[in-house]
């Protein structure tokens, strides 16, 4: 049998020539670097591979002889153990390399999201696998950052919710409580955000467990995130971290908490395409109970407001605002406002008529493009 390490050999390879040919033009903004940089016991090297070329490096890979053999060598179809080793193969891979092997996991994990369970074996199987990827995150620090754990969230979906041989549907509720349950804001955040691709789709409104969804985020508020002895209040990495999220502009926010409050708001902006009512009204009965903060409500209601301008228009922002009746818009207002004590007026939030009034400015300055562009613009010409 050949060796993992023989195995992704032939990825490596494929990375260091692209590092040889790659140009700065072509290169992808790595923007998260700062935050990578701080990651402990890891040394990552970020190559800025756009995302069309490392998808071709991987299909590439996978079409390869020894992959095909490896993944395929029974004659069931792919074998989900196999599957998981050649996986966890690549991401481990990155440790003290290049990222992208990290990104070319995650694109295994999109690729083949069905395919990490033994649906003839049931739930044992799943059970199994979800184990398996505990055991991967904890082990390999390095994973433990939203690259890789969020792009799991679809795998850990098709894991914890899977279809038995006579066409039932089971939910595995006490795999999702048990990562709830642990120390590990990672793990904490996957079994929050793991419905979202559900949650976005008339189609797959009836796979997605609104319940569940809320009766975990009371959990973590109450559990972790309002609990100082939670070690998600802690810093877990090394002491550059807190000066690096400060660079970053992540001031005064401790970062394993505010990983959470994101993985929170963007659940709920998820549930909010197809049930923004739901949402509106779980902020709006619990906001004082269990202390959400005005970042998770902003971060919670983005698409029911209009976007990061207020003033976002298209077909899921229209569809929202005809799903609003009053009472839901007062309680949209009254989140938003900060008013009966819930919170601070929220900052930045802007009609259209200081849009346009920001634009009128810019163009008689010379300036083209939309508010933001004609802000770092004029920043840059008074900088040169």
């Amino acid at each position: 049998m050949v060796g993992m390490q023989t195995l992704v050999r032939p990825l490596r390879l494929a990375l260091s020539t692209a590092k040889t040919q790659i140009k700065d033009s072509d290169k992808r903004k790595i923007w998260d670097s700062t935050w990578l940089e701080a990651i402990p016991n890891t040394k990552p090297q970020l190559i800025g591979i756009k995302h069309a070329a490392l998808h071709q490096i991987v299909e590439e890979f996978l079409e390869s002889q020894q992959v095909q053999t490896h993944l395929y060598s029974g004659s069931q179809g792919i074998d989900p153990d196999k599957l998981f080793k050649l996986t966890a193969g690549v991401l481990i891979a990155g440790k003290n390399d290049y990222r992208e092997f990290a990104m070319c996991g995650t694109l295994l994990m999109q690729k083949y999201r069905r395919n990490f369970v033994d649906l003839s074996a049931g739930v044992t199987s799943a059970e199994k696998s979800v184990d398996g990827w505990k055991n991967l995150f904890l082990s390999n620090p390095h994973l433990q950052f939203w690259d890789v754990c969020d792009s799991f969230l679809c795998v850990f979906n098709h894991l914890v919710y899977i279809t038995l041989r006579d066409g039932k549907r089971v939910r595995l509720k006490n795999k999702v409580k048990e990562w709830l349950q642990h120390s590990n804001p990672w793990l904490v955040r996957i079994a929050i955000c793991h419905q979202n691709c559900n949650a976005v789709s008339s189609a797959s409104a009836s796979d997605f467990d609104s319940q569940l969804l809320f009766d975990s985020i009371k959990y973590v508020m109450v559990n972790h995130i309002n609990n100082p002895g939670s070690s998600t209040n802690l810093h877990k990495y090394d002491p550059s971290y807190s000066a690096k999220i400060s660079e970053a502009g992540m001031k005064k926010r401790k970062p394993d908490k505010w990983f959470l409050e994101k993985g929170i708001g963007w659940a709920l902006r998820s549930y909010t395409h197809t049930n923004p009512k739901a949402v509106v009204d779980f902020l709006y009965e619990n906001k004082k109970a269990l202390q959400f903060s005005d970042f998770i409500v902003k971060q919670s209601l983005l698409y029911v407001t209009g976007g990061h301008t207020g003033n976002a228009r298209g077909r899921h922002f229209d569809r929202m605002r005809e799903c609003i009746g009053k009472q839901t818009q007062e309680r949209i207002d009254v989140l938003w406002s900060g008013q009966e004590g819930v919170g601070r007026t929220f900052k930045g939030r802007k009609n259209k008529s200081s849009h346009a009034a920001e634009r009128q400015q810019g163009q008689s300055e010379g300036l083209r493009g939309n508010s933001h562009t004609m802000k770092r613009k004029a920043s840059d010409a008074q900088k040169a």
